[in-house]
């Protein structure tokens, strides 16, 4: 996957995040497919990824639907407009402008391939009662925890939005990747204790019942970095 931070030539990230509009389908997977590959031919660079039915009712414990099915992750430069990208037929596009910082990265795959295993991504908002500094202080910090706690992860990205619709009701967006399905399903947290230790950090500084998750499956589409 794609280390987001870095790369030469690269300034920004954008976050395409996908309301279908409709039940997701087969159909809305491929008109998502199709108009992410037909963004990376274009020249510029990213990964996309969809959501992953089952899993994410395994993970989350919800039959429902989140209400963003696909993202489209692009890495441009800041005079970049995503914008003119378009959208795929008969969905909704939420551009996010972030500023991403990448922990860790031990992910290997090739441009164009199907990445093994599941991708978390979560939007969230910050307590009401936390002012900007305080909670991206909190954000920052609780890098520090995420190795040791998601032990069978194998890259994890903080994302601050720094642009996005108005009104928008998220203030940061998480992505944790790992390399097979049973790593994420079944060995999420080290343990019990990693478990607590999460709730009690997060709870400072997250407003954790309006965060949307959605679990994924991902692919880069064009040159590595």
């Amino acid at each position: 996957m794609t280390e987001t931070g870095g790369e030469e030539g690269t300034e920004k990230k954008w976050l395409l995040a996908i309301d279908p509009g409709a039940p997701w389908s087969d159909e809305s997977l491929q008109i998502f497919r199709d108009w992410g590959s037909g963004v990376a031919e274009t020249g510029v660079q990213s990964e996309m990824e969809w959501w992953a039915v089952e899993a994410h009712h395994r993970f989350t414990g919800s039959r429902a639907q989140p209400p963003f099915c696909a993202f489209l992750s692009v890495f441009a430069d800041a005079a970049f407009d995503p914008a003119h990208l378009g959208t795929p037929t008969g969905m909704q596009v939420a551009i996010l402008g972030l500023r991403p910082q990448s922990v860790f990265d031990r992910s290997r795959s090739e441009p164009g391939c199907m990445t093994p295993g599941l991708k978390k991504t979560t939007l969230w908002r910050a307590r009401g009662d936390l002012d900007p500094v305080s909670w991206q202080a909190r954000y920052h910090a609780h890098a520090s925890l995420v190795p040791s706690v998601h032990g069978s992860a194998w890259r994890y990205c903080q994302n601050v939005i720094e642009e996005g619709p108005t009104g928008l009701p998220y203030q940061a967006v998480s992505e944790l990747w790992w390399p097979t399905d049973e790593a994420l399903l079944e060995r999420f947290y080290t343990s019990e204790e990693a478990q607590r230790l999460v709730a009690e950090d997060t709870q400072g500084f997250i407003d954790i019942p309006s965060a949307i998750q959605t679990v994924t499956r991902h692919e880069r589409l064009t040159r590595g970095r």
